[in-house]
């Protein structure tokens, strides 16, 4: 028995409706994990880009808590930075030839590694002070105020995704005041 020429014609528009579902379910699913791949790779770095920002505030944190347990220090360096004299209560508050060396000894010791950190799994992490400059000093309420800019540096390294080394620097302003 013969099938009647409808059914044929039935059978023949299917083979191309299953094709062409084929083909937009492949597209779709290719998409997919495409975009997965990317969204993946973008996300390892913006991880890799934090862990070195905040390595950085690390050290910007480091170098605050070491000028507020020695507020003395920190301004005696700042105010030779500037090139003025620290114990002179009227100083010359005019920029003058400083000597940085004092500034360079007091954040010397802010710098840290993964060896200093004690952390397991964070090789290749690490903060330091890159620079401390002096930007200004004057007098309020009859107290001696210096004005620092800290350059704080914080590196972290990814191996995942194929990253290497990313360094990022931050920097703060911050006073500090000569106790009486």
């Amino acid at each position: 028995m013969k099938k009647p020429t409808s059914d044929r014609n039935r059978n023949g528009m299917a083979i191309p409706v299953v094709m062409t579902f084929i083909l937009v379910l492949s597209v779709f699913l290719f998409s997919i994990l495409k975009m997965r791949t990317e969204t993946k790779q973008s996300n390892i770095v913006t991880f890799h880009y934090l862990k070195a920002h905040l390595m950085a505030q690390s050290a910007i944190q480091h170098v605050m808590i070491k000028i507020r347990l020695f507020p003395d220090e920190a301004f005696e360096a700042a105010a030779r930075q500037f090139g003025i004299c620290p114990m002179n209560d009227n100083p010359n508050l005019t920029a003058g030839t400083g000597n940085g060396d004092l500034m360079n000894h007091f954040t010397s010791d802010v710098v840290s590694t993964e060896a200093d950190l004690g952390v397991p799994g964070i090789a290749g992490w690490g903060y330091k002070i890159s620079k401390v400059e002096t930007k200004a000093a004057f007098r309020k309420n009859n107290k001696l105020v210096t004005v620092v800019e800290i350059f704080a540096e914080g590196w972290a390294t990814e191996e995942a995704g194929g990253l290497k080394k990313r360094t990022e620097i931050v920097r703060k302003t911050v006073s500090i005041v000569k106790s009486s």
